[in-house]
């Protein structure tokens, strides 16, 4: 399994968390009124996804040979976390007022914390360069936040828990293929 799918599977990962996301929190067709949230999560999403890249990496020098199955263990270890809450959440219609800043920063920090491990877990697999994780988490998240801005009033509900099974399904695969490797 090379690079280019591992960054594929990373990419799909993303871009069904920030679908979620979006598909739930931007009931309104009004950019201006989504604006604050849609940036909040890009930017968090893109710091999480450094700060578990670094750290990955360096973890991975103390770690030597058995990094790359810590990363493959780390990689299941959220699969199966979004996998139960596929199969076990019920989604229902959100009550936060993402309006208010600390509680917008909050909920961004809490959805991306997936995003900090399965970084964690494929920085820890092998070394990718920052610019590359920008990139990657960046594109991967803005498509999933317009697609979700734009189809959030037709999207069901329960089309979160099918976007948490998506992503735990990418980041399985990751960790099945090296794990055994």
């Amino acid at each position: 399994m090379g690079n280019s799918f591992i960054f594929l599977l990373a990419g799909l990962f993303n871009f069904a968390i920030a679908l979620s996301f979006a598909s739930l929190y931007f009931k309104s067709q009004n950019l201006k009124s989504v604006c604050k949230p849609l940036i909040g999560f890009l930017v968090i999403n893109i710091l999480l996804a450094l700060i578990g890249n670094i750290a990955g990496n360096l973890i991975a020098g103390n770690l030597q040979h058995l990094a790359v199955k810590a990363g493959a263990a780390l990689e299941l270890i959220v699969s199966f976390k979004l996998l139960f809450r596929a199969l076990r959440t019920k989604t229902i219609n959100r009550l936060f007022d993402i309006g208010q800043p600390l509680t917008l920063t909050g909920l961004l920090v809490v959805l991306n914390i997936d995003v900090l491990l399965a970084t964690t877990g494929i920085a820890l697999i092998d070394e990718f360069p920052l610019t590359t994780i920008i990139v990657l988490f960046g594109c991967s998240s803005l498509a999933g936040l317009l697609t979700g801005f734009v189809t959030g009033k037709k999207m069901q509900f329960i089309m979160s828990n099918i976007l948490d099974l998506i992503a735990a399904i990418a980041l399985a695969i990751i960790g099945f293929a090296f794990l055994f490797r």
